[in-house]
């Protein structure tokens, strides 16, 4: 997973295509594929942050996007997680 995250920083499509591939010849399962598809979209979002600092100035945008943006990620880290439990019970 912290290769997802750290080739998001790059791209999260690729992030994402890798965790699917693995995920399709059974190296992973689904739910790490998600999880890594997650946090590869995190990352690719928090890497814009900085650009749009030095265009902007704004301490108060970059807040926000940044708290609105661990947030998103925290409800999808939580969905994958709530999945993954209802697999877990229904197999």
């Amino acid at each position: 997973m912290l290769v997802s995250a750290l080739g998001g920083l790059a791209s999260s499509a690729s992030s994402t295509a890798v965790a699917a591939s693995l995920s399709r010849h059974g190296q992973i399962t689904p739910v790490i594929a998600a999880a890594c598809t997650v946090l590869a979209s995190v990352a690719s979002t928090l890497v814009n942050l900085p650009i749009l600092y030095r265009e902007t100035r704004d301490r108060a945008l970059i807040r926000s996007l940044l708290l609105i943006s661990l947030l998103i990620a925290l409800v999808g880290l939580v969905a994958v997680g709530v999945i993954d439990a209802f697999i877990r019970s229904d197999g």
